[in-house]
């Protein structure tokens, strides 16, 4: 199946993976940018867990990591948003992309190259949707079989 023609057509939808707690963050709706170095078009988007977890160089945020990073869903289709906008990313992009509380917007120059795509809608599943098989960039999902799974839940 051609993926251009099947989402066309509906039966497929772009997704994206996101390490986790960025993925979960982006399906509670609590993460509203996501910050890449490429652009895609507006319109809806299922969020996966990759199987990778972030782990940051703060000594006391890869503790929390590594504590709670269990009981994160890792491979699975955890959620669906919409990208609202694609723009260049700004300065003070960064709370609403998931950076700590004490940001600084003078100590990050978004690069020229970088593109905030600004989510909105999300909607988290109860159950997430194993397995996916993540990949970088975009891939496509098939919509049938999201939801065959939703109608059995």
């Amino acid at each position: 199946m051609q993926h251009g023609r099947a989402r066309r057509e509906g039966a497929a939808v772009r997704c994206v993976s996101i390490r986790q707690p960025w993925a979960s963050l982006v399906a509670h709706g609590e993460k509203t940018v996501e910050l890449r170095t490429w652009a895609i078009a507006p319109g809806p988007l299922f969020v996966a867990s990759s199987t990778q977890i972030w782990v940051p160089d703060d000594p006391e945020l890869a503790r929390w990591v590594r504590e709670d990073g269990d009981t994160w869903p890792r491979g699975v289709l955890i959620g669906q948003v919409t990208v609202a906008e694609v723009r260049p990313a700004r300065a003070d992009d960064g709370p609403a992309a998931g950076y700590s509380s004490d940001w600084d917007p003078d100590e990050y120059a978004p690069e020229a190259r970088d593109y905030a795509w600004v989510l909105v809608d999300p909607v988290r599943r109860a159950r997430p949707l194993p397995p996916v098989t993540g990949r970088l960039r975009l891939y496509d999902v098939a919509v049938a079989a999201v939801a065959v799974r939703r109608r059995a839940e």
